[in-house]
């Protein structure tokens, strides 16, 4: 899986992806200790998928400084791409 972590024209962060996800995104969790994101799926019986990507400190200050909402792009078939805006839930100090 490749993700890539961006900021739009609009000062909206984005994290494109190519890869199918399990469910619908309820939520994205940001851990700001450890710089990862989980993706939270609508799914109850789904813990969540961890993207092990630990992202560079200036990418961690943007996203410490977003909006609370965040873009998932599926972008595996680039015809046809995905987009959910969701909630960005920061977790730490």
């Amino acid at each position: 899986m490749a993700i890539e972590l961006f900021q739009l024209n609009n000062g909206d962060i984005a994290i494109g992806y190519n890869h199918e996800l399990h469910d619908e995104i309820k939520r994205v969790e940001y851990f700001r200790d450890q710089k990862l994101f989980m993706i939270v799926y609508n799914d109850p019986d789904h813990e969540g998928e961890l993207l092990h990507y630990e992202i560079s400190e200036e990418a961690a200050d943007l996203v410490r400084h977003s909006a609370n909402d965040i873009i998932m792009i599926n972008a595996c078939n680039p015809s046809n791409q995905v987009e959910y805006k969701v909630p960005l839930i920061q977790i730490g100090v």
